[in-house]
């Protein structure tokens, strides 16, 4: 697989399930494309993109991208920032593989924590890369591993006055507001009014339970 790439090519993704024509490759030379691969995507998984082992990198071809790495850390997602800024300025390339290269396997503990991830990746609204309105907001859609209305139900199942409010509010600040429609954003408003009243938070859940 890695000997079919173009020269050009910085990261091959490989899939996290094993899907039809394994030995499939496909290849795009700018952000916009690499974009619309997952946008596209009927089968999409959030975490695939994210995921960092079903990745193989030249570090050749983004050696001249590394300090992006380093510049923007904090994001969570610091290794496909090079790519993203290679991309974006088409000097690199990214190859998708159908193959199946590793198998994920749930932390033992339960998971990561979803409000934490959340905030982590809501920086990549700092990165610098030049995109159209429309690709941008795509963009921090794909890349966005957690879900508003998914991050909400964590929340309200974990709730803490003030502290899952403030998350939320971070959050939605930082990306949701970016990319949500305008009737998803008019739900998000009413999740953090909701996130606002514990009394409130404590009545839905006993409704909830009585419901079970």
């Amino acid at each position: 697989m890695i000997k079919r790439v173009k020269d050009s090519t910085g990261m091959i993704k490989f899939s996290l399930t094993q899907k039809e024509n394994p030995s499939k490759l496909h290849e795009v030379g700018s952000l916009e494309d690499f974009i619309d691969y997952y946008f596209y995507d009927k089968n999409f998984n959030r975490g695939e993109l994210v995921f960092m082992s079903n990745a193989v990198y030249n570090t050749k071809n983004i050696n001249s991208f590394l300090g992006y790495m380093f510049e923007y850390s904090y994001t969570y997602i610091a290794y496909l920032v090079p790519i993203f800024i290679g991309l974006n300025q088409r000097k690199i390339s990214v190859a998708f593989s159908n193959e199946q290269i590793v198998k994920y396997l749930p932390p033992k503990d339960g998971g990561w924590q979803v409000s934490r991830v959340g905030l982590g990746l809501s920086n990549l609204s700092h990165i610098p890369i030049n995109l159209s309105n429309k690709y941008y907001k795509r963009f921090l859609n794909i890349t966005m591993t957690v879900t508003h209305s998914f991050l909400f139900k964590n929340l309200f199942v974990h709730y803490e006055p003030v502290k899952s409010k403030k998350a939320f509010r971070l959050i939605y600040n930082n990306i949701y507001s970016y990319y949500l429609s305008c009737s998803e954003k008019i739900i998000a408003k009413l999740f953090l009014i909701t996130l606002g009243n514990s009394w409130f938070v404590r009545l839905l859940k006993r409704i909830n339970k009585l419901a079970k």
